[in-house]
């Protein structure tokens, strides 16, 4: 059974439990991995803008956020915290974690 019909959704093609014959370990390895990927573009992201916005070269503290904060944590710009990758990923795209068989809260441990 797919996970969805819509051609825009991220997780087109896919089947529920797709991924659920893997290992569970591996399988939470890849939605890290997804995670961090996210994460990562996301940042990118948030540099292009700033620096069409200011036309400036990058701020240092971008280029930090950028490169050198782990992508473990997904931080807000207009506050002083951070939830973690996978939980910002989970919120965006939820109907990812339909193709694995591990359970949301196992993978925000």
């Amino acid at each position: 059974m797919k996970i969805t019909e819509s051609k825009k959704s991220e997780c087109y093609g896919l089947n529920k439990n797709e991924f659920s014959k893997l290992d569970p370990k591996l399988q939470k390895k890849i939605l890290i991995l997804l995670a961090r990927v996210s994460e990562k573009s996301y940042r990118r992201g948030v540099q292009q803008g700033i620096v069409l916005k200011i036309k400036k070269a990058i701020a240092h503290n971008i280029e930090k956020y950028r490169f050198y904060y782990s992508l473990n944590k997904s931080y807000f710009l207009d506050e002083k915290r951070a939830i973690s990758s996978m939980e910002r990923l989970l919120t965006r795209y939820p109907n990812i974690i339909k193709a694995f068989s591990l359970k949301e809260k196992d993978l925000l441990k």
